[in-house]
């Protein structure tokens, strides 16, 4: 092998390798600098609805807290390309913040239903991310996570729209239908067992990133 002279190594170093760290360590700071944490908006909402053998029924959710990670570029152009990523997502529904029409006895009902005492919340974690182009500023997502429920997780598929207001504040709107049986759950029921909720119910939701 051939000694390098020290004064052909300073060289390199000046011309080649010395910028090449300094531009790999900028690039890093850059890619970093593009995700942000961001929380949702009060003007989220979420409705679960069901069925019984009575009637229909729709709850309100009144609190959906949760965070998203995600490049900030995508809320400042306010449009939703294939290559908007989200790094991480978690939702989470307080059990007790879901509110019945019906009162506080149908309430009950359903917290006891959903175990809240052990189980407080339920999560939604987001694992995986497909878009679908689009050249309307909005886009179709198929998103793909794990969804805890009075304490059982199952993996679960749904499409999502990712869309734009004016403002250029983001939303995702979406539902899912899952059976209760599924999260051994046993459906509610009044009357003494003379109405008893359908064992699939249906989560319509709206969420809103600051």
């Amino acid at each position: 092998m051939i000694p390098i002279k020290p004064y052909i190594l300073e060289a390199m170093l000046k011309k080649f390798i010395i910028p090449l760290f300094f531009a790999s360590l900028f690039s890093g700071v850059g890619l970093i600098g593009q995700i942000k944490k961001f929380s949702f908006s009060e003007k989220t909402t979420m409705q679960i609805q069901g069925t019984s053998t009575l009637h229909d029924w729709t709850c309100n959710v009144t609190k959906v807290d949760g965070v998203i990670e995600m490049d900030n570029k995508v809320l400042s152009k306010g449009v939703w390309t294939q290559n908007s990523k989200i790094k991480t997502l978690k939702v989470s529904v307080p059990v007790e913040s879901i509110k019945s029409p019906r009162g506080a006895a149908m309430e009950k009902k359903l917290y006891n239903a959903l175990k809240y005492e052990k189980h407080p919340s339920i999560i939604f974690t987001l694992n995986n991310l497909k878009t679908i182009p689009s050249t309307t500023g909005s886009g179709q997502l198929e998103s793909s996570g794990t969804l805890n429920v009075a304490g059982v997780e199952k993996p679960i598929s749904l499409s999502v729209n990712a869309s734009f207001s004016a403002d250029k504040s983001l939303s995702f709107t979406g539902s899912y239908t899952l059976n209760m049986k599924d999260y051994a759950i046993e459906p509610p029921s009044a009357m003494f067992g003379q109405i008893v909720s359908g064992e699939k119910v249906t989560i319509s939701f709206n969420v809103q990133v600051k």
